[in-house]
């Protein structure tokens, strides 16, 4: 008799599902005639973490869902929006 391997995965693999759809982009970002880069725009700071001692932001970027929010890194963030808050709280 062989052996039988079964489906087990660490509870760490998971990850959160926020909203009840989920909404894709088909396409990318149109670039302007001279090529520029497109550096979209934060509606808002929704929520902040700490994992493994790094400071996160969930970013609500303008034009998309909420349920599109991204975590980003708030270094990054405070470096590339200066005078960014978190609603309510103040700035980051």
């Amino acid at each position: 008799m062989g052996s039988r391997i079964h489906p087990v995965f660490h509870v760490s693999l998971l990850k959160k599902q926020i909203g009840d759809n989920v909404s894709i982009q088909k396409d990318l970002p149109v670039l302007s005639t001279n090529n520029e880069k497109v550096i979209p725009t934060s509606q808002a700071v929704l929520e902040r973490r700490i994992r493994k001692k790094k400071h996160k932001v969930l970013i609500h970027w303008q034009g998309s869902s909420p349920a599109d929010a991204t975590w980003e890194d708030m270094a990054f963030m405070k470096e590339q929006f200066p005078n960014i808050t978190l609603e309510d709280k103040g700035e980051i």
